[in-house]
């Protein structure tokens, strides 16, 4: 178990899903913080196939070097004054998906005011049909805005900032 591993760096919550005060609670859910800071990055659904690097690579971030943004993005995300909730759907078969969910870890590791949300589609049907997923990976910013596909670094990050701003105004 990776939390015998790494005590005091890996922890492992678990819950128990049959009471009635988890109905808000997703399953399975797996989140990835710096150890005493709030984690930012979260898994809703099993991150399997090609997933399953984009859990590994926010483990990876999250235990060493950080974001890994271009500077002007990272600049962008340091001026933020509003919270940002950016959730992308993905699923195990896609090989595009990785990329727009990793942006979406990195942007919460760069900055406090951004929240990752990273939701199997499969698993979650319900959601998946609240925020119209028809391709993956879709990217929904604050609940409100969408874009579909794996765009460059800098692109994606100024789409997310712009649609944030377009969903506050």
């Amino acid at each position: 178990m990776m939390a015998d591993a790494a005590p005091g760096k890996v922890g492992l919550e678990v819950f128990d899903v049959t009471g009635d005060d988890v109905d808000a609670l997703p399953v399975p859910s797996l989140t990835v913080g710096r150890p005493g800071d709030e984690p930012r990055i979260t898994f809703q659904g099993l991150p399997a196939g090609y997933e399953f690097s984009t859990l590994l690579d926010a483990v990876e971030r999250v235990s060493s070097t950080g974001a890994e943004l271009a500077p002007e993005a990272e600049g962008r995300l340091a001026e933020l004054m509003e919270d940002i909730e950016v959730m992308v759907f993905v699923t195990p078969t896609c090989p595009y998906c990785p990329r727009a969910a990793s942006l979406a870890n990195r942007m919460a590791l760069a900055s406090p005011r951004v929240r990752s949300l990273v939701v199997e589609a499969n698993e979650y049907p319900e959601l998946s049909m609240e925020f119209q997923v028809q391709g993956v990976p879709r990217t929904v910013v604050n609940r409100s805005r969408a874009f579909v596909g794996a765009l460059p670094d800098a692109l994606f990050v100024k789409s997310v900032l712009e649609l944030a701003a377009g969903a506050a105004a």
